[in-house]
């Protein structure tokens, strides 16, 4: 049997929805015994070990010289204590169905910033809110339109 590309992806999204609902109780497991503090250490220090551990397997060496590595390293500095510390006191609080709910408006928040973003998106003429409301909704009529 062959793969194609929508069965890959699809096998993809699937298995990364089920790590993520894996994850978040396993995650509420061990904040029973635990704070939400020493819960946000213990999962930005794995997470980081695993990181480390197959990038140089998986990146080439001309990416760390690239723009996008500054602004990964500057978002990295903020970002994992501030999210993952209230993801955790959130699990813990709410627990974890409620928290996953409220945790998949997500994208609603990334095409939102991706539209007023003053700077250049990742496509080749910046990002505008027809580019990111396209992404939003996986293209379905403007896949092969020229953007201008």
């Amino acid at each position: 049997m062959e793969l194609t590309d929508n069965t890959l992806s699809t096998i993809l999204a699937i298995s990364s929805g089920f790590l993520f609902a894996l994850s978040i109780q396993l995650q509420n497991l061990g904040l029973q015994n635990s704070d939400p503090r020493t819960g946000a250490l213990i999962s930005i220090a794995s997470t980081t070990t695993v990181y480390w551990a197959f990038a140089p397997f998986v990146l080439e060496s001309s990416y760390w010289l690239s723009w996008g590595t500054l602004c990964f390293i500057i978002v990295g500095l903020f970002r994992p204590a501030l999210s993952v510390n209230l993801a955790m006191g959130s699990i813990k609080y709410m627990g974890p169905t409620l928290t996953s709910a409220i945790a998949a408006t997500n994208p609603i928040f990334g095409v939102f910033f991706c539209g007023i973003a003053p700077w250049r998106g990742s496509f080749s003429s910046g990002c505008t809110w027809n580019r990111s409301c396209c992404y939003w909704y996986n293209n379905w009529e403007y896949k092969d339109r020229e953007f201008n």
